[in-house]
């Protein structure tokens, strides 16, 4: 529903149909909490997360405010490639925003990279997941992509990169708070076929 533009700032998604949505659980008393996310038509923007997190007590007001504005039950951030250089000012972030966010009764969960370790990739520098653990109410490991379009074919989860992940999760967060992701899709991979 929501997104960081190229200044940092909250933004409606363009695709949102949340007033329909909304329309239709009312009465169900369905509890809502949006995903923000940092993504962009070119893959996800980690300056988007440094701009929002430069100036974290307002960037956390206006969370707050649309969260209560809008009766949501909380937020579920999905900033994902945060900078390594960003890491300790994003954890900071993350710690505010969960306080003022409790202090209003609402909640906080934190889609992070999944990690094991040892050997990760550069994407994940930028989360803490001890940090991250301490502070959200939920953190959504996405233990999903190992193998993905841009790589060799293989599986999306292979078993033992899912143990690893779920070994070294529990090392850092509680594991009430965990929320392992796993695909429920696939890809074909297909070779590039070259012509003579």
């Amino acid at each position: 529903w929501y997104e960081l533009d190229a200044d940092g700032k909250i933004t409606i998604s363009k695709d949102n149909d949340k007033t329909s949505f909304i329309n239709a659980t009312a009465s169900k008393k369905i509890k809502i909490v949006p995903t923000i996310t940092n993504a962009t038509a070119a893959g996800f923007d980690s300056q988007r997360v440094s701009k929002m997190i430069k100036d974290s007590e307002e960037s956390v007001s206006n969370f707050v405010d649309i969260a209560i504005r809008n009766n949501y039950s909380g937020w579920d951030l999905d900033l994902e490639e945060v900078s390594a250089k960003d890491k300790t000012k994003y954890n900071e972030f993350i710690s505010l925003l969960a306080d003022e966010l409790h202090k209003n009764k609402l909640t906080l969960s934190v889609t992070v990279h999944a990690q094991t370790g040892k050997d990760d990739w550069s994407g994940t520098k930028g989360q803490d997941l001890e940090s991250i653990g301490n502070s959200a109410d939920f953190v959504r490991v996405m233990a999903y992509d190992y193998h993905n379009t841009e790589s060799e074919a293989g599986p999306i989860t292979p078993t033992s990169y899912l143990i690893d992940t779920i070994k070294y999760t529990k090392e850092k967060i509680e594991t009430k708070k965990i929320v392992m992701c796993l695909p429920t899709y696939g890809y074909d991979w297909a070779k590039k076929v070259v012509t003579p």
